[in-house]
């Protein structure tokens, strides 16, 4: 017996899946790497919707973000993961620079939680959720 379903029906199926990337939004990426950005620095602020991190660091000079996406919670702690996305080539540029970016995070952390940053395997830091 054959079974199937049209197009239709997984398309509704996939707006309501959850995934890492659900609730988590980059915002805020420089193209370019501005003269005179900082090193690495971590905020986060509360705003209307959920939370604002800010993140500065080194990435790579010429590579677009991934998608960034939080873990799923562990022990009070969840991680935002940021990287270049995956290069045709399996490599990325040996050049990086300071850039700084915001990830607005929407219905995924709770006060008091820990929520620890990482940027292409490397741990940026931590902070306490307000």
């Amino acid at each position: 017996m054959l079974c199937g379903c049209s197009q239709r029906d997984r398309d509704a199926g996939n707006a309501n899946t959850f995934t890492l990337a659900t609730g988590v939004k980059l915002i805020d990426d420089p193209a370019q790497c501005p003269a005179g950005a900082p090193g690495e620095a971590l905020a986060i602020q509360r705003t209307t919707r959920g939370y604002r991190v800010n993140v500065s660091s080194y990435f790579a000079c010429q590579d677009e973000l991934a998608e960034p996406y939080l873990t799923v919670p562990h022990a009070g702690k969840m991680t935002l993961v940021l990287g270049p996305k995956p290069s045709e080539f399996g490599f990325h540029t040996s050049c990086e620079c300071a850039r700084s970016l915001s990830v607005e995070l929407e219905g995924r952390l709770a006060p008091g939680k820990t929520l620890y940053v990482v940027n292409d395997q490397e741990v940026v830091g931590h902070l306490v959720v307000p």
